[in-house]
């Protein structure tokens, strides 16, 4: 039991190494919803988190056998919850805003009007959005489709990237 829970860690491993570099080359896809022209995370970033929960849980089996104290079980919540609070926000391109949703954090607003500045960052691999409201959204290579996002706010905001 002890040698298969060891070949899936590094299996879990593998993955995951895989996974961080190949998913620098995926672009992924915008898509329209009922709110607006929406740039979720990229799929393959969920997949990813939920690999490295999987590992979590494989070694502390591993170590430890099936029972677990309840401060394994308390740190194991705890490290769920804070994944789950890193994971970026779908930026949703409403007709009016620009909205980043969280999951467990709070949503981010700028209104078209009150953008200051949109900066290509890192080569255009992330586009920060600066508003007059002291609100920045930032859209980073963990969301779908960059360039797609920086010509549509380009277009409804009518600044140019710098």
């Amino acid at each position: 039991m002890n040698s298969y829970l060891h070949h899936a860690g590094n299996v879990l491993l593998v993955l995951v190494v895989v996974l961080v570099i190949g998913g620098r080359f995926i672009k992924g896809k915008s898509r329209q919803t009922a709110e607006g022209l929406a740039f979720p995370m990229k799929q393959y970033l969920f997949a990813l988190y939920l690999i490295v929960l999987g590992f979590v849980v494989v070694m502390v089996v591993s170590m430890h056998g099936t029972r677990l104290a309840w401060a394994e079980y308390l740190l194991f919540t705890v490290l769920v919850l804070l994944l789950a609070f890193r994971l970026p926000g779908t930026i949703v391109l409403q007709p009016d805003a620009v909205t980043q949703h969280f999951w467990l954090r709070k949503d981010k607003v700028i209104r078209y009007p009150e953008v200051m500045a949109i900066q290509s960052i890192q080569g255009g691999r992330m586009t920060k959005v600066s508003g007059d409201n002291r609100v920045t959204i930032l859209h980073t290579m963990n969301h779908a489709a960059g360039e797609e996002f920086r010509a549509e706010l380009s277009k409804r905001t009518g600044k140019q990237i710098v």
